[in-house]
């Protein structure tokens, strides 16, 4: 496996089984390290008004009238 370097600080971290097929697939792809992606996570939850346990993706449904 092979090393990344996070967009944001620029640390060397490796990749979790996730990443590595992404990157296998889609080699331009950029990747945060785990602790800027929790940092994000946990500030873009709190933003929301939201728990910051849910999944990062899971947007509030629309009522549409």
């Amino acid at each position: 496996m092979e090393q990344l370097t996070c967009i944001l600080c620029d640390r060397p971290f490796t990749p979790n089984n996730k990443q590595s097929r992404r990157l296998q697939k889609h080699p331009h792809r950029m990747f945060l390290c785990p602790q800027c992606d929790e940092r994000i996570t946990f500030k873009t939850m709190a933003r929301r008004g939201k728990k910051a346990s849910g999944h990062p993706l899971s947007f509030p449904q629309r009522k549409f009238e």
